[in-house]
């Protein structure tokens, strides 16, 4: 599984702010290069603006080429504020909100595609931000396509990983990682390392394929200690090892089987009816659709940007509280 990359800086804009003022003062517009910069202040007029007042002027600057870097609103020190469509130096693309040129609130970051032999790879992040980092609850998505088809026009035909959950400055914290490979469905449920390994205690693993599940301490990536359980035909679950990883070779060392009487059957089959009990791939295909939509329909739409109408922005991010795996899971599971 490949993490996260570092989430890139800002092309920087430099601008005299002093040749802004002179020139809006006189044609009510600044063109320089690529960008039209307009004083946002509707209604407003700069000449009656003291020096006190001017530190609150906003002015909308739009590319006349799309690729460039920049579509939003900035403030009179040129500090990006409210929602704004932002292209990096690696051609990584942001739209979301910006507080003191920083990503705050709602966003959808959207990597540069890699090429990985005959495939591609799409990463995409959906959520909230503090401070420039991915922070609180989103969905972390990566997208293998070959290299001759559009990206995220067949979404629920392609093999992805999926993290839903919290992360803290821009770390994967505590969520569901979920895996669909070949018509194979995965789900891991727990806290996540800093390079988005499976660690921690009270975790599970779910290989919808072979009906297993493994329930405990994961270091790694690797299942070190805890339950190995199998479930029949009916979803029933009819094996139970407990298991504990040898320290001194590379191999499984099952303590004993679970009798059936021991609690832990009920646990365990609690887990495998939540996963059950909706479809949160189909979910998660379609509320992804929704997001994709709105960005395809939005991120370079400049009316939608700076007429503030962010009830369509909100309408989108509220999508996340469908997709309700991480909430279902700590509502009907209680942890042995």
């Amino acid at each position: 599984m490949i993490t996260p990359q570092e989430v890139q800086q800002a092309t920087p804009m430099i601008f005299s702010s002093t040749e802004i003022k002179k020139t809006l003062k006189d044609k009510g517009i600044y063109q320089k290069d690529s960008f039209t910069i307009k004083l946002w202040s509707e209604g407003e007029d700069l000449k009656e603006k003291n020096e006190e007042q001017e530190e609150d002027l906003m002015f909308a600057i739009q590319s006349k080429d799309e690729n460039l870097p920049f579509l939003g609103i900035v403030n009179y020190y040129f500090k990006r504020e409210g929602y704004c469509l932002n292209t990096y130096l690696n051609e990584d693309k942001y739209f979301g909100y910006y507080n003191s040129d920083q990503r705050n609130k709602q966003g959808i970051y959207q990597f540069k595609p890699i090429k990985q032999g005959k495939k591609i790879l799409y990463q995409y992040y959906y959520g909230l931000w503090k401070n420039d980092y991915f922070n609180g609850f989103g969905i972390y998505l990566w997208l293998y396509e070959d290299e001759n088809k559009a990206p995220l026009k067949n979404f629920e035909k392609s093999n992805f990983y999926a993290y839903v959950g919290n992360s803290k400055k821009g770390q994967f914290e505590k969520g569901a990682l979920l895996r669909k490979e070949n018509n194979n469905y995965f789900v891991y449920y727990g806290t996540l390392s800093s390079l988005g390994l499976k660690e921690g205690s009270k975790c599970f693993y779910y290989n919808s394929n072979l009906e297993e599940l493994l329930y405990g301490t994961f270091k790694n990536g690797a299942f070190i200690e805890g339950y190995i359980c199998t479930y029949n035909e009916n979803g029933i679950l009819d094996k139970l090892v407990r298991y504990k990883k040898s320290k001194t070779k590379n191999n499984a060392k099952a303590e004993r089987i679970v009798p059936k009487k021991d609690k832990t059957y009920k646990t365990l089959n609690t887990i495998r009816d939540v996963l059950m009990s909706k479809d949160y791939f189909g979910i998660l295909y379609e509320e992804i659709g929704k997001i994709i939509k709105f960005r395809d329909d939005h991120m370079t739409n400049f009316d939608m940007i700076i007429t503030d109408k962010y009830t369509q922005v909100m309408s989108c991010f509220s999508t996340f509280n469908k997709i309700s795996l991480c909430k279902d899971i700590e509502a009907n599971i209680e942890f042995i």
